[in-house]
This record gives structure tokens, C-alpha cells and sequence, in this order.
């Protein structure tokens, strides 16, 4: 069985012990004092001389509440190992799901003779239930199928030329990356001629596109501009373009800028005024003062790329990694 999906069985095994403890925990007194654990509280109590000032059924609705933390606790450490292993979150929900009713019939039959209440109609339920489930689930990846498909077209029929390895493209390279959001504006301003031959002054003789959901068209290049142009909407990763790159233009969004700097490219950063996200901004800020990014908006960039600030910045050292490790979790809560 795959790791994601022993994971998932797991997580939803727990959720079920969760409702298990709880149930457990809101019993009568006569429950609590037919519980297994009460002959254990009890001489517990005794030997410490505290059997006559402390209920044992406060101690054992404790318990049971401690369980309830547990349990909640291995359900979600679990449940999170499960997504970050799985290709989708369409096995792991379903595959949760199905355990965590299961388990619970099943424990409901061990432990509280429930048997009686798992008719047919349960099961019929549990299943319409799953069978729901997986099927809404489904059609939202396939409608996210669908989206990127037509984006990716789009970027396509933009006269877009297929990638150019370095060795085929020789010289710098300039890739501008807007993140899964829509960044229009800054993706207008790359693609226009003035900003071009901007880049064409510097030396750059590529330029990558990825623009997310923002529409593009890229220009007809004349013979005067020795650049070539490719564009996407989305890739799997973005290694592959930052890795190459050797001016990196990117939105503020913070894993975009982590992955530049620890990969050590230069970097501007281009705030979008229109979301102004202020951990973002404040970061970015950070980051400007400390020399290792070029912050920017739209109207500035242009004036930034020729002062050209972006040559000099400082290389993201290890000691640089604890200082922003301490940033972000004052101010964006990253552990």
C-alpha cells in the first residue's frame, strides 16, 4: 500500500477513536463507574490517600478527555503527512473518510454494543456519502484540468516559441514569474518594446514568461531586438527557469521569492499595489534594506532595472536563512 494511503487509513482511524474517548467522556456516572478504568483510579487513589477527597470520576472523564486531545492531535499530524505525500487530495480525503466510518461502526460495535444501530440504511448512507464525495472531488480537479489546460493553450496561440535550452539561446536569461495569481499589469509592462529594449541594453538575450492567469500577447520581435520570448501559464515547477535565470523579476508572493533566493539569482521584487498583502510588502521591505532584493512597483521597475541596483545585491547566505527564518515568524507565522 502506498505511504499517503496507510497514512490516510491511519488519520481516519484516529478521528474515529476521537468520537470514541468523547463518547466515553459524556457518559452517566453509572457508565463511569462500570468503566474498566475505574478499579485501576480507584486503587490509584487509594495508595496516594486521595480516594475520599477526589471523585473517581473526575479522574476518569479526564482521561477519556485526554484522549479526545490525543486522538484529534494524531488525527491531523497524520492527515497532513498524507497530503504532503499523495499526488492528490482526492485519495487521501476519500480513503480518510471511509476509515474514519468504518472504524467507527467497528468501534461502536467493541465498545458500546452499537451494532444494532448499523442497519442498512447506514450503510447505504455511508456509502452515498463516500460515493459524494469522491465525486465532487473529482470533477474539481478535472475542471482544474480543464482550466490550466486552456491556459497553457492560450499561452500557446500567443505566438509563443517552444522552450530554448541556454545552449541553443546563448546569453543572459530573464525570467518573470507572477505566481498562480493575475498580475496584469506587470505582465503588460514586460511584454512591451520600451521594456524589451531595456532588457536588450542590459545584455539579456532571453526572456520567460510565466504568467499565471493573467492574459498575454507576446510582440513580434524585429531583427533591431536580438531577445526570444517563451510564456506559460503553469508548470509543475519552476526549478527549471530559476535555476537558468539570470535576472529574476517575480511578485511579492513569498514562496516565489524563498525559492530565488535560495537558489542565489538576482532579484527584483514587484509589489502588486492592487492586493497590497502587507506580510508580503513587509518582507519585501526587509529584504530591500538588507540588500539581497530590488523592491519595486510597476512604475518603478523600469527605473530599477537601469539604475541598476540588481547587479550588486548580496548573495543569501546561511546566516541570512536564521535571520529570515526569524522574520517570518513574526510576521507571516511560518514555523
Amino acid at each position: 500500500m502506498p505511504t499517503h494511503l496507510g497514512l490516510a487509513v491511519l488519520s481516519g482511524t484516529a478521528a474515529a477513536l476521537a468520537s470514541v474517548f468523547s463518547k466515553c467522556a459524556a457518559q452517566s456516572e453509572d457508565a463511569v463507574a462500570a468503566s474498566p478504568l475505574q478499579s485501576f483510579v480507584d486503587q490509584y487513589l487509594s495508595m496516594i490517600g486521595l480516594r475520599d477527597k477526589i471523585p473517581y470520576s473526575i479522574i476518569i472523564r479526564g482521561l477519556f478527555v485526554g484522549g479526545v486531545v490525543g486522538a484529534n492531535v494524531a488525527m491531523w499530524f497524520l492527515f497532513t503527512r498524507a497530503l504532503n505525500k499523495a499526488p492528490s487530495t482526492a485519495q487521501v480525503t476519500v480513503i480518510n473518510n471511509a476509515a474514519n466510518m468504518c472504524f467507527s461502526a467497528l468501534f461502536g460495535y467493541l465498545f458500546f454494543d452499537d451494532m444494532g444501530m448499523i442497519t442498512s440504511q447506514w450503510w447505504a448512507g455511508v456509502t452515498l456519502l463516500l460515493c459524494g464525495s469522491a465525486l465532487i472531488i473529482r470533477g474539481k480537479i478535472r475542471a482544474r484540468s480543464r482550466r490550466r489546460g486552456v491556459l497553457q493553450t492560450d499561452a500557446m496561440q500567443s505566438s509563443a516559441p517552444p522552450f530554448a535550452s541556454p545552449a541553443v539561446t546563448a546569453g543572459p536569461r530573464v525570467f518573470v514569474t507572477v505566481g498562480t495569481t493575475s498580475f496584469t499589469a506587470l505582465v503588460d509592462l514586460v511584454t512591451s518594446i520600451p521594456f524589451l529594449q531595456a532588457l536588450s541594453g542590459e545584455g539579456f538575450k532571453h526572456v520567460t514568461i510565466q504568467h499565471g492567469r493573467s492574459p498575454i500577447v507576446l510582440p513580434v520581435l524585429k531583427d533591431s531586438l536580438p531577445l526570444t520570448m517563451h510564456a506559460y501559464a503553469f508548470k509543475p515547477s519552476l526549478a527549471q527557469d530559476v535555476e537558468s535565470a539570470d535576472l529574476i523579476i517575480s511578485h511579492a508572493g513569498t514562496g516565489s521569492i524563498l525559492e530565488a533566493l535560495y537558489a542565489r539569482k538576482k532579484l527584483i521584487v514587484v509589489v502588486n499595489e492592487t492586493l497590497m498583502d502587507n506580510h508580503q510588502v513587509e518582507l519585501a521591505d526587509v529584504l530591500d534594506q538588507q540588500n539581497h532584493v530590488v523592491k519595486a512597483n510597476v512604475h518603478e521597475l523600469a527605473e530599477q532595472l537601469a539604475a541598476g541596483r540588481w547587479k550588486k545585491l548580496k548573495e543569501f547566505e546561511e546566516a541570512d536563512s536564521r535571520i529570515l527564518k526569524r522574520l517570518l515568524n513574526e510576521t507571516v507565522g511560518f514555523d
